[in-house]
């Protein structure tokens, strides 16, 4: 059951003070990567507190009984890469080999599988979700939620119970609202960030096969947390999980991460006037920046996360796009300020 605890673990890990954060694929933990977690299972009289706009969580007095550190990786460099070729990223939480995969685009990120040497066999085996498992919508937005079902099912050896083999599936609900933005403080600092409330509901069934399969034990329960995310943890900074049936908080996970310069959390827009015309278009975007002559970067990323565009020294002024050779769809054009690090987003339509 330990892989088990793992894995709900990462799919439990895997909003503005005066201007809303953003948050989208590209602050995601990049490869080479690794954060730091803590547990704190001894101060569960803390609770999650209220949900809205420009709110304030503390949870500065946190203990630190255990750790683990969460490791981002190329897929392409772990032995199973060939069973998941769409994946973007793995993450191997606590340096165990077993890696969890992920797809990332610019409007999504998904769980698509995990793989590792689960049963201590010396050979990894693979499992592909049947169905994936959204995590995020890209770009985050308070007030927003989505409901995605997933699916995944891994059989094994069943000798050591007297029977041929067992097979454990899971069917799943994952209900994700961004019910507030804000300020929470860790015992690391004090981060910008969105809260996420996720309500988990899952019936797991556990089956094994003597000539036909047969039904041995089905589980109902519903996992439920919170999340408050942050460009610095490059996802949660803070996970505080409750028990649905009590309310009570059972543990909290927090991430060791240094806080970003000020102002570096800020969505751009809310600090200068950008325009973006003709959207849609067929060929040429124009792209207007009103500021004081700062520095900008620009990039533009298609459906699938891949960079199509990119002039990192765009000033203040009116600049036109070509995206000629590009194929119809949409697109996503991220502006940053180079001094400040702050980011805005805007949609592309190419018809």
């Amino acid at each position: 059951m330990k892989f088990f605890n793992t894995l709900i673990l990462f799919l439990s890990c895997i909003s503005f003070i005066q201007a809303q954060i953003t948050f989208d694929v590209e602050d995601m933990l990049p490869f080479g990567d690794s954060i730091v977690y803590h547990t704190d299972t001894t101060s569960l009289f803390l609770t999650a507190g209220d949900a809205g706009e420009n709110q304030t969580w503390n949870y500065s007095d946190l203990l630190q009984e255990t750790q683990f550190t969460s490791y981002s990786i190329d897929p392409a460099t772990t032995a199973n890469a060939a069973d998941f070729p769409t994946a973007t990223h793995a993450f191997d939480f606590g340096g165990g080999g077993f890696y969890f995969y992920m797809e990332n685009s610019v409007t999504e990120s998904q769980a698509i599988g995990f793989a590792g040497d689960f049963f201590g066999t010396g050979n990894p085996m693979s499992n592909i979700f049947l169905d994936p498992q959204k995590q995020f919508e890209f770009p985050m937005m308070y007030n927003t939620s989505f409901a995605d079902n997933y699916s995944f099912s891994m059989t094994f050896d069943g000798a050591d119970f007297g029977v041929d083999s067992i097979r454990f599936t899971r069917t799943a609900t994952y209900d994700v609202e961004i019910d507030g933005w804000g300020e929470i403080t860790t015992p690391f600092g004090t981060y910008e960030c969105y809260r996420r409330h996720i309500l988990d509901s899952y019936e797991d069934v556990i089956e094994v096969f003597q000539f036909v399969w047969i039904p041995f034990q089905t589980d109902n329960g519903v996992d439920e947390s919170y999340e408050w995310i942050t460009r610095e943890a490059h996802g949660s900074v803070l996970t505080m999980n409750i028990d649905n049936a009590t309310g009570e908080t059972t543990s909290i996970d927090y991430a060791e991460v240094e806080a970003l310069p000020p102002n570096s959390n800020y969505n751009l827009e809310d600090k200068i006037a950008i325009d973006l015309y003709p959207n849609p278009t067929s060929e040429i975007i124009y792209l207007t920046i009103e500021s004081s002559n700062e520095n900008y970067e620009v990039n533009i990323f298609d459906t699938a996360g891949r960079k199509v565009y990119e002039d990192n020294s765009v000033t203040s002024g009116t600049h036109s796009i070509s995206l000629k050779n590009q194929a119809t769809g949409n697109y996503l054009m991220q502006i940053k300020e180079t001094k400040t690090g702050a980011i805005a987003t805007k949609k592309i339509t190419l018809q």
